[in-house]
């Protein structure tokens, strides 16, 4: 299968620089593709077969996961699925990592060799989730307004749940051993032991 490439044009508000889509299995084409932009999305759906460079990884409902230009991906699940998708420019992603500085793991989640994710607990999904709907409520010709909203979206999300991503989390260790690393960054199983 050859990986379709989505363009800016077609996938971002070129103004904006920026698109935030509720998708559902119903309006997703499940089509191997690459971007010219960045995304992130938020699982909704549990066990959603996540096609990725080549892998093939089950994600959970909450799961939040960040996507390169040059990732290889597709999503595919037997029932009705959903999540949500901010896609971003470049420029706006590289404005991202220049504003949160060296001390931010920028490197790591750019070169890492697996898909940088995290999983939320249920209020940070929620938090998330509400995050993301206020971009679709700043009216259209808000154009300023929407992008530093985005911004700010950004900076909060990268800063809260990617701010602890590093190499021993996503390239090296067996894919279950990611897993339970990776659940103990939500905050009530890491109280729970």
């Amino acid at each position: 299968m050859t990986a379709k490439l989505l363009e800016n044009k077609w996938h971002l508000n070129v103004d904006e620089g920026f698109l935030c889509r509720f998708i559902d299995s119903k309006t997703e084409r499940e089509v191997l593709h690459t971007h010219e932009f960045f995304e992130i999305f938020l699982n909704q759906t549990n066990k959603l077969a996540h096609h990725i460079n080549g892998r093939t990884v089950e994600l959970k409902a909450g799961e939040l996961v960040f996507i390169r230009p040059y990732d290889e991906h597709y999503c595919t699940h037997n029932q009705p699925y959903s999540f949500i998708n901010l896609a971003f420019s470049q420029d706006l992603a590289h404005s991202l990592f220049r504003y949160l500085g060296n001390e931010f793991p920028s490197k790591l989640l750019l070169e890492s060799k697996t898909c940088p994710s995290v999983t939320l607990s249920d209020c940070e999904r929620r938090n998330v989730e509400n995050m993301l709907q206020t971009l679709n409520i700043i009216a259209p010709d808000k154009t300023r307004q929407k992008r530093i909203q985005c911004k700010i979206i950004l900076a909060e999300i990268f800063g809260n749940y990617f701010i602890d991503y590093s190499q021993e989390t996503s390239d090296d260790r067996p894919e279950l051993f990611v897993d339970v690393c990776n659940q103990m960054h939500n905050k009530d199983n890491f109280k729970e032991g």
